[in-house]
């Protein structure tokens, strides 16, 4: 596995809802029981999570799962600004073996995962969450839903596997079109977790498809042909403490854009 030294990014300033929202009202925003119920008669029903949202900037609209995979981008997709300029575009018929949508989808999508490869006293594990198809291997266990929410510009979702807390946050850069995808990983077990790497991986038509940075490939089981995958890496977390990195995408046609950059955009911030 890889040394468990942070990945140094370039800086953005993502809107980190969750953290502006008090536990209560988030609770209740996410589909989640109340922390408290005070009032006569019985606690008000839960309210499920919506299964899908669309957030947009008035330049992008990016269509998300309640996981925290993008599904849709609109007008014609975006492209990672950390690593190859590869372009990820609308897949036709993209949707026939979905997560959260009915099968045998046929409109055109995103066709997206995340995934995480980590180390427990017990062994190595990868785990991943699913958009529009099942995931590329069998090998990874699935990502579990915790909650979901979003507005207008903004979405954040919770997700859980193995006592690691998957905290994703959806913005718009206040400064460009670019999507911001802010990521908290937080350990809630009762065990150090190690060695982790975190991915965003998409099914694209283009032969420079890779896993990058190529270092950091070495560490994981090859993807598939088409799949193309960016891999961050985190600091190990003992129980009780959280690490952070940003991921940004940017409108296809965005002007000024190198090939591909050796740095990634946040560095991951370690937190207890």
């Amino acid at each position: 596995m890889a040394p468990t030294s942070a990945v140094s990014l370039r800086l953005f300033l993502p809107a980190l809802l969750a953290a502006a929202l008090a536990p209560p009202l988030f609770a209740q925003s996410m589909g989640l029981p109340p922390a408290t119920f005070k009032g006569p008669g019985k606690p008000p029903p839960v309210i499920p999570p919506p299964q899908t949202a669309t957030i947009t900037n008035g330049v992008l609209s990016v269509t998300i799962n309640a996981f925290g995979v993008v599904t849709n981008v609109e007008p014609d997709g975006f492209l990672p600004t950390f690593g190859p300029r590869i372009e990820i575009v609308p897949t036709v018929n993209a949707g026939s073996t979905s997560t959260g949508l009915p099968g045998g989808a046929t409109a055109p999508g995103i066709v997206e995962w995340y995934g995480l490869y980590y180390e427990l006293p017990s062994g190595d594990f990868a785990a991943s969450a699913c958009g529009l198809q099942q995931d590329w291997t069998t090998t990874r266990k699935p990502i579990e839903l915790v909650g979901f929410t979003s507005g207008p510009d903004s979405a954040t979702t919770i997700t859980k596997v193995d006592g690691i807390e998957i905290r994703t946050s959806f913005s718009f850069a206040p400064q460009s079109d670019e999507l911001v995808i802010h990521v908290d990983l937080v350990n809630t077990g009762a065990v150090e977790v190690k060695d982790i790497l975190y991915s965003r991986e998409w099914l694209v038509n283009d032969p420079r498809a890779t896993t990058f940075p190529p270092e950091e490939a070495m560490e994981v089981p090859p993807a598939v042909k088409g799949v193309h995958r960016i891999l961050l890496e985190s600091n190990n977390l003992k129980p009780g403490m959280k690490d952070g990195t940003t991921l940004a995408l940017a409108p296809i046609g965005t002007k000024n854009l190198p090939l591909a950059v050796d740095v990634p955009l946040v560095k991951w911030t370690n937190a207890t």
